[in-house]
């Protein structure tokens, strides 16, 4: 899964929208936003363009309540008995339209320069097996 929308450490607004191409099972998984309290405040099914075995594309738009804005969230998932993987992009999330007070690093910008944002990824294809 390849995140390429919203970058590590956007600032988001409700709703969000997030694109970028995806390799699962079916073509299916979720995405979630957890907020800075740590509750889940959306949790969506996504279908990419093609899957398992292809890469396909998605783009889905989707509205998210957070209790407070603040640091926040953005996980990409997928299902599956043998193998479940995750994409976690940390965000600044926006609630009622509240401003970000500076750019202070989010957790998982770990050797990023804060306010430098990039696509989020899982490198390994959940098909194939890694030596």
């Amino acid at each position: 899964m390849l995140v390429e929308s919203p970058l590590i450490g956007d600032t988001v607004r409700t709703p969000v929208r997030v694109w970028g191409s995806a390799d699962t099972f079916e073509a299916v998984f979720r995405l979630k936003v957890t907020d800075t309290t740590g509750r889940t405040t959306a949790d969506v099914r996504v279908t990419a363009t093609s899957g398992t075995g292809t890469r396909g594309a998605f783009d889905v738009t989707f509205p998210y309540k957070p209790v407070r804005t603040g640091p926040g969230l953005l996980t990409a998932y997928y299902l599956s008995v043998r193998d479940g993987r995750a994409v976690t992009v940390p965000l600044y999330l926006n609630r009622l339209g509240e401003g970000r007070p500076d750019r202070t690093r989010l957790r998982g910008d770990v050797g990023r320069p804060a306010g430098v944002g990039g696509p989020a990824q899982l490198l390994t294809s959940p098909h194939r097996r890694t030596r």
